[in-house]
Parts: C-alpha cells; structure tokens; sequence
C-alpha cells in the first residue's frame, strides 16, 4: 500500500524550513564565535600583551639577606599596574631616614610593607604615619620577596639604627612559603632578581642552570593571543577577575547565598601541605620570637600585624598557614594585631589588576595600626584623625 501523496507533500515542504533553521543556527554560532573571539582578542592586546616587568638595577645583593633593595634607585616598575619607585640611601622605598620626630615605628614586612602597585604616600606605612600626628615618624623596611628570615635580618639590622619606640612585621600569608622561608632563593645578577632554587623540584640549581634560566627569561617571547581562548573566554575571564568580578561574586551581590566550602577552597592560598610545611610554621615562629627579642635590645616594642588579604577579606577565609603560625604563638606573649576579624565580608581590598592593597584597603590598615600604636602608649604620640570606614 503506498502512502497518500498528500503527505509527501507535507515532507518535503518540511524540508527547506528545516534546513533555514540549521542555517541561521550556523550563522548564529559563528556570528556569536567571531563576537567572542574578536573582543577577547581586543582585551588581551589591551590589557595582557605586555605582561610589564620589574626594571633591571631595582634590587642589590645583600650578605645577611641575599639581596635587597638598590640605594638611591629611581624608576618605574611596568607591571600590570605600573608605579614609580624611590629608594633611600638606606635601601628602602621610603623618604630619607631622619631622627627628628621622638616617637619612631619602624614597620618591616613584603611587598604588601613596601607598597606594590601603589604610590608611596598611598601604602599603609606612611598612612599610618599620617594618622598617628606630627610627633610621629613611621620607617618602611618592607622589600618584596622577602619572607620571614629576610625580615629578622632587617630588624636585627635596623633596629639599632632607627633606635624606634616600636617595631612593627607586617605579615602576609605567603611569608611562610617555602621560597620565602630561604635566604638564598634568590640572587642578583647584572641587577636582576634571580631564583637559585627550581620551583617545580624544590631543589637548588647548578650556576649553569641558573644562568640558562636568566637567559631564557630575557629572550622570552611575549604572551601570543592563541585562537582557541576565546572557546573558554579567557583573556575576558582574566580581565574580569584582575577587577575582582566573577559570576558566582555578582550573582552573590545580587541574590544573596553563602558561598559552599568546595568555592572557597579555590580562593585559599597556603592549603597546599608542599608548600606550606609544618617545618617551616616552627621555625618561622621561632624566628618572630627572635624579632621581639631583637626589638626588645634596642629598647623597642613589638607587634606582629596580620594583614588580611584579597579572599580574607572577602569571603572571610582562614588561611592555613596563618592559624598554624599563631598556633605555634599562642602562649608566647605577642603582642598581634589580626586585622582580618575586622574586615567585613563582601570588602574588596586588592587594587584593579593586582592584589595588592587598593587606596581605600591601605588607608583603613594604616589607621588601624595607628590605632593599636596610640593604645600602647596613650601619652606619646598624639592622636590623629577619626578613622575612615573600612573599605567596600
């Protein structure tokens, strides 16, 4: 029995109507492909072809600390957020170290101390100078790349210089790092900061290596833009996030949630056992016990600040290796300023492009330090300004 020709008919009308719609589905797919690529092309060459550099002659070697920053240095670091750097006949990014204020604070620490990405006036040392009034002077000794060790070095060294009334280790969670924890990590060659030790092993490397390894740094080709970024958006992704904007953030803000412990795993940074080993807790502990005592010789007091950073700050997530360090601590005395309690969650703190302190994070840390100084030693110095609001 054949089929009613009525409905043939009906199949092939269905044909061309079927075929326009796979048609205009393929010209959505690659009108929407060429859109995505074209813009990811764009932010990269914008914002990530250059991935900016520290300039040669920032650092200096340094016996006791392997290397540290270059005296009488001035130029402009080209990272992602490019700054002008200064450093003092002390070796510091810091005015000229004078005497002439009776209430000293020398304040040492990392990057976050020297200020990274920001203008000097804008990082929280000389903030909290500002805050503390004209009797005060505040000495910043933070270098970038330095670890717990390099900082007992700088106070031992410092302190009977400045003869302050206080010392200050501005911490940050990656100061136990097992890189950070080696004062021979890294050496200066030709005025270049360079790693003695491979990453991915751990282990030192052969002055061959190491040479090898700084050549081919300096002839490295600049990042290419690879025609498959745009399948996972990533040179926008990127952008998005240096600017502290991720969907399951936006979404958060606009519907409310609490965020699972599977999310907040991968904004945690000294979770990873081979990199924050519990060897390294103790002697870091031990050697901030060493910094008090250093202090306490040259008639100083002494704080340990924990600084907060970006998912601290954030989502209000306990780092690891910070709880071990104050763990090992408890019991010993210190005198700990944790500013992470007093951030409120949804605070962004890093700058857009960096994760270093943003103006308004540096500020409200400087003023906090204030603060707790003006606590200590209620008579000297005067007290500054009321404190801004904590940052959002």
């Amino acid at each position: 029995m054949t089929r009613p020709r009525k409905s043939v008919r009906a199949t092939r009308r269905e044909r061309p109507r079927r075929s326009g719609w796979i048609a205009n589905l393929l010209l959505l797919a690659v009108t929407l492909g060429s859109t995505l690529a074209a813009m990811d092309y764009a932010v990269f060459r914008l914002f990530h072809a250059d991935p900016g550099r520290v300039p040669s002659g920032l650092y200096a070697a340094d016996s006791a600390r392997g290397f540290r920053l270059s005296p009488g240095f001035v130029g402009r670091v080209a990272t992602t957020v490019p700054f002008d750097v200064s450093v003092n006949a002390e070796g510091y990014r810091d005015r000229p170290w004078t005497a002439d204020r009776p209430f000293r604070v020398l304040v040492a620490g990392d990057s976050f101390t020297f200020g990274f990405a920001a203008p000097y006036e804008d990082g929280f040392v000389y903030r909290a100078e500002q805050a503390l009034g004209d009797r005060a002077r505040t000495y910043n000794a933070g270098v970038g790349g330095y670890g717990v060790p390099h900082v007992l070095e700088t106070v031992r060294r410092e302190c009977p210089k400045v003869r302050p009334r206080h010392v200050v280790y501005a911490y940050f969670l990656n100061d136990t790092r097992w890189d950070n924890m080696r004062l021979d990590y890294a050496l200066v060659i030709d005025g270049e900061l360079v790693p003695t030790y491979d990453r991915a092993t751990q282990k030192k490397m052969s002055s061959d290596d190491i040479l090898e390894r700084l050549e081919q740094a300096r002839e490295a080709p600049p990042p290419k833009w690879l025609a498959h970024n745009p399948l996972a958006l990533h040179n926008i992704r990127r952008y998005l996030s240096e600017r502290n904007v991720h969907p399951r953030q936006l979404a958060e803000r606009l519907f409310g949630g609490q965020a699972t412990s599977d999310y907040l795993a991968r904004y945690t940074v000294s979770d990873d056992p081979d990199l924050y080993t519990p060897q390294a807790t103790v002697a870091a502990a031990r050697m901030i016990g060493r910094m008090r005592q250093a202090a306490e010789t040259c008639g100083a007091g002494f704080t340990l600040l924990i600084l907060p950073g970006h998912a601290e700050g954030y989502y209000g997530i306990e780092e690891p290796a910070t709880e071990r360090l104050l763990a090992a601590l408890d019991g010993w005395g210190l005198d700990i300023l944790d500013l992470r309690a007093d951030v409120e969650p949804g605070t962004v703190l890093a700058l857009v492009g960096d994760g270093h302190y943003n103006k308004a994070a540096a500020a409200w840390v400087g003023q906090r330090l204030a603060e707790h100084l003006r606590a200590l030693y209620p008579d000297d110095p005067a007290p500054g300004p009321s404190a801004p609001p904590t940052p959002r």
